[in-house]
């Protein structure tokens, strides 16, 4: 069975163009010594002057994009058209601005454009927490000294975005369609699939 999570991304109009296989997703990696509980949740985040790094010059915004979905905004309206909920959109900038004005967000974060530069600065002890790539933080991190939790929200229940990847097949031989659908289905399958999201360090598409 797929998590629900999965399979928006690998259709369309109800018809699917992509087995998923594979998700990536970032957290919010933090120091032990600087946190004496998993910082879940904004308040524990803003409760002293700990340095966060995210990278706010981003050009997707993953942060940001995640600080509104966990406050509960919606990205469509019931047309399914794109739509922003202003007073959502109002509780993350109060939530930023809050940061900014107790030294936990530096103006730094402008600079960095992906998590895998505000993980890198995290790992050389120049930030007490910061977004990472879940693959990269579970290869590169010490147990010793750092975890991680999900991206913080307000209460605490955590948040991720997870950027899919899906097997497709396009047309061509008839006589080789068989098989190509065989290879996916091999490749598609929980036993397999576990195992290679385990070595990747991605999140698994579907269960057995």
């Amino acid at each position: 069975a797929w998590y629900d999570y999965a399979l928006p991304p690998s259709r369309y109009e109800g018809l699917f163009y992509g087995l998923p296989f594979a998700s990536e997703v970032e957290i919010l990696g933090y120091r032990i010594d600087l946190y004496p509980e998993p910082p879940r949740s904004w308040e524990a985040l803003l409760a002293e002057p700990r340095t966060l790094l995210f990278p706010a010059a981003d050009p997707r915004a993953r942060f940001i994009l995640a600080m509104y979905k966990g406050f509960g905004g919606k990205l469509t309206d019931e047309n399914g058209q794109p739509w922003l909920d202003v007073n959502v959109l109002e509780q993350v900038l109060n939530v930023l601005a809050s940061a900014r004005s107790s030294s936990v967000l530096p103006l730094a974060a402008r600079q960095y454009t992906s998590p895998l530069e505000t993980w890198t600065e995290l790992k050389a002890n120049r930030s007490a927490s910061a977004m990472a790539p879940m693959a990269d933080f579970l290869r590169e991190s010490d147990p010793e000294s750092m975890a991680a939790v999900a991206l913080p929200t307000e209460e605490g229940q955590g948040i991720g975005l997870a950027h899919t990847w899906s097997w497709a097949m396009t047309p061509g031989d008839p006589s080789r369609e068989a098989l190509m659908v065989e290879l996916l289905t091999w490749l598609s399958d929980p036993v397999f699939a576990g195992s290679l999201t385990h070595a990747l360090g991605y999140l698994p598409t579907s269960q057995e």
